[in-house]
């Protein structure tokens, strides 16, 4: 009995690692860096993107395979403690999740610009989703489709119609 018991583990370990496409998931917790609020500090640097625009900028080097991601005007707690991200990722999709770990929250909502990078990812197609925090409806997820093997350098962006893009 004992003998089946460590195959029997690895099988359970090595098809719950899998999703629904039958491909393995990478999930890490990326560092993000992040601006200071940009609600309260106006200035010419920091405002380099309307407010009323959710925007990521990439850049890929292929010969590194390193994507940089800078997400401009992402809504967190003014008082938002540590921000950091999760990322799951597979041969299509690159999903990350920014979250804030705020021990004494404040009572409002700022604008931040956020930057990260992802190692050793192969050039192709995916679908690329940042997952925030404070998005309300109607305002659509940012969800883009890039390709680099094709493009190393793009911008993305979408409209927002809520508090703390919109005072």
């Amino acid at each position: 009995m004992k003998k089946l018991v460590l195959p029997t583990l690895f099988l359970i370990i090595l098809l719950s690692s899998c999703n629904e496409n039958g491909l393995f998931n990478r999930k890490n917790i990326i560092s993000i860096t992040h601006s200071a609020c940009k609600t309260f500090y106006r200035s010419a640097n920091l405002d380099t993107v309307e407010r009323t625009k959710d925007m990521i900028e990439y850049f890929y080097d292929t010969s590194t395979r390193i994507l940089k991601i800078k997400h401009y005007n992402a809504a967190f707690n003014c008082c938002p403690g540590k921000i950091h991200g999760e990322m799951v990722s597979d041969s299509f999709n690159i999903i990350i999740t920014e979250i804030e770990k705020a021990n004494n929250p404040c009572d409002c909502s700022c604008l931040y610009d956020l930057e990260y990078q992802i190692d050793n990812l192969a050039p192709g197609q995916y679908s690329l989703q940042i997952i925030e925090p404070y998005l309300t409806a109607p305002d659509e997820a940012l969800k883009f489709i890039i390709d680099l093997k094709n493009t190393t350098y793009d911008t993305l962006s979408k409209l927002r119609t809520n508090y703390p893009w919109l005072l």
